[in-house]
């Protein structure tokens, strides 16, 4: 009697803690929004560098203008095009961003957001790396 006793006590116990499905639905869908979120902190922190590409690209022209050096000069257009093409890869990545569809399950809308974020963390870097050689160059030529 004891053992049947514990038996349903323990089953009780298992189906007590068991989450339901609306409890994970939840759950899900805060996972999911804390990760848009996050891909959209990485997207507000790189979007404001955009202006900074511009005025290090008109300064890299300047600068290349005013060199009769042709192997600084290709270092400077080396650069501004680096900064155009980090530019463009945000104007690409803002362009082509969606969210998941509703409909597709947890996991690949969880793979998604991995994915908008790897994308998002590379346009980073290549804005970031474009950014500090233009502005090493400027250091080392605009220096005159």
């Amino acid at each position: 009697m004891k053992n049947q006793v514990f038996a349903m006590f323990c089953l009780f116990l298992a189906v007590a803690c068991t989450p339901s499905a609306e409890q994970k639905r939840k759950k899900e869908e805060a996972q999911l929004e804390k990760m848009a979120g996050d891909v959209m902190v990485i997207h507000d922190r790189v979007m404001p560098k955009t202006g900074t590409i511009f005025k290090l690209r008109k300064k890299l022209m300047e600068l290349e203008q005013a060199t009769a050096d042709s192997i600084a000069a290709k270092e400077m257009r080396d650069a501004a095009f680096a900064l155009e093409e980090a530019d463009d890869a945000m104007m690409d990545w803002m362009h082509k961003y969606t969210a998941p569809d509703e409909s597709l399950p947890f996991e690949e809308r969880k793979a998604h957001y991995k994915n908008e974020e790897k994308k998002i963390l590379d346009v980073e870097e290549m804005t970031n790396s474009s950014i500090g050689k233009a502005n090493a160059l400027i250091e080392k030529y605009g220096k005159n």
